[in-house]
């Protein structure tokens, strides 16, 4: 059932993409099979998402208000507007945890930078996405790779996170 849901969102962006290619006439700078891994990670991570979700949940009633308010942060968050530099420290955390501030870079650097698959794994490494990404499995229970100790608040887990500039460079 989770690889329909997969098929059905891939198959939707592929429309998607054959109008803004077509229709719109939006060149395509780079590859078709980088923006499609990055779809397919990315249908994964929402899918994955919604299933967790479900379980927590009993009835329609309770599926519409939960997509109704988790899907507007997600999108506000996601550095589709605004970028996440100019966000709050708490706001950024959370649109760092965000699968489609990932996507909506990746497809960025595909359409207008003609990024290949690479140089968009490397970009998405920085050492603030790492952070992150340890900050969030750290908050979730996860044993923390830095080894600290104590048990801070959920407040104080995601103030903890370094920052680094967004579009810092990995050497």
């Amino acid at each position: 059932m989770r690889s329909l849901r997969c098929w059905l969102g891939l198959s939707q962006s592929t429309i998607v993409l054959l109008i803004a290619l077509l229709w719109f006439r939006i060149p395509l700078a780079g590859s078709f099979l980088t923006l499609y891994i990055g779809i397919i990670v990315f249908l994964w991570a929402v899918v994955g998402t919604g299933l967790l979700l479900s379980s927590f949940i009993a009835t329609i009633q309770q599926a519409l208000l939960v997509c109704f308010l988790i899907t507007l942060p997600l999108i506000l968050l996601s550095g589709l507007f605004t970028p996440l530099s100019s966000m709050p420290l708490i706001l950024q955390n959370f649109g760092a945890i965000n699968p489609a501030h990932y996507m909506i870079d990746i497809s960025r650097r595909v359409y207008l930078e003609g990024g290949w698959f690479e140089p968009i794994v490397i970009g998405l490494d920085t050492p603030r996405a790492h952070g992150r990404s340890h900050a969030f499995a750290w908050c979730m229970g996860a044993r923390s790779p830095a080894g600290m100790k104590g048990v801070p608040t959920l407040c104080q887990r995601l103030f903890a996170v370094p920052l680094v500039d967004q579009y810092a460079t990995v050497v």
